[in-house]
């Protein structure tokens, strides 16, 4: 009997989390068809260029390296295309201003199991999936010819 119990708040539980799960995509779904995000593209676009200013004031040089979400690695659901679109709209705001990037994403999607990538659902990554990481940024570095030889 108490087994039972376990099993079916197990399974209530589960259901609460798909129920909830599923309206935050909802959600997140309407916001991106209504246009409706909480993005507020402008200050976005002023503080990255005051980011890149304040760089080159001290002689450096501000590069954009984006990070997806280990929940997207470890195929938590997500919106794939809104997210896409956030990606693009990041991407082409730093394009804009001069500011290279560097996407992570596909060497981290590369990695054959992605459990790897990260202790569990909505945590951070791993050690390992913090040396993808590394790894996709010096890389990225290398091939704009921003390192200096040793």
């Amino acid at each position: 009997a108490a087994e039972d119990a376990r099993k079916g708040g197990v399974a209530a539980e589960t259901r609460s989390l798909t129920g909830i799960l599923a309206f935050a995509r909802l959600r997140l779904l309407l916001a991106g068809i209504m246009g409706r995000t909480s993005f507020d593209w402008p200050l976005y676009r002023r503080i990255l260029e005051g980011a890149r200013d304040t760089v080159a004031g001290w002689g450096g040089e501000i590069v954009f390296v984006y990070l997806p979400s280990p929940n997207q690695l470890l195929g938590v659901p997500d919106l794939t295309n809104y997210r896409q679109a956030i990606k693009g709209k990041l991407f082409g705001i730093a394009g804009d201003l001069g500011i290279p990037v560097i996407d992570t994403e596909p060497g981290l999607e590369a990695v054959e199991d992605p459990y790897r990538l990260a202790h569990f659902a909505g945590g951070h990554f791993s050690s390992e999936g913090y040396a993808v990481v590394a790894r996709e940024i010096l890389a990225g570095l290398e091939a704009a010819g921003r390192l200096s030889a040793p």
